[in-house]
């Protein structure tokens, strides 16, 4: 059954409702490359793994993150004290309570003159 679509570009939604309507026909398929015994070792390796990403999700991965908190584990002597200052207030942003905040106030002009831009 032919799908067709009333516009010239398809949505999102049009795309997800093909893509749905062939998913039996796309899990078939790997199922076949899967178990074809002729098939290449690695096309039946990449097709396991996309049947089992479809039916479980892929697996979520870990990122190590430095532990700045204990002493000695980070060497400081190498920073300016610019830098350092620098540092410790991404540090304390990043370790507040609060949400970050920014400053969206625009510059004071004097009445009638309107600030230079570049």
């Amino acid at each position: 059954m032919p799908v067709t679509f009333p516009r010239d570009v398809p949505t999102m939604r049009d795309m997800m409702e093909l893509a749905r309507m062939a998913s039996p026909d796309c899990i078939a398929r790997l199922v076949e490359v899967r178990d074809n015994p002729k098939a290449p070792f690695m096309a039946q390796i990449t097709a396991a793994a996309m049947i089992m990403d479809r039916g479980l999700g892929k697996p979520h991965q870990s990122i190590a993150i430095a532990d700045l908190t204990t002493p000695g584990k980070l060497d400081l002597s190498a920073f300016s004290p610019d830098e350092l200052r620098d540092f410790e207030r991404l540090l304390t942003k990043a370790t507040s309570d609060q949400p970050p905040t920014r400053d969206i106030t625009p510059p004071k002009a004097s009445r009638g003159v309107v600030p230079e831009t570049d």
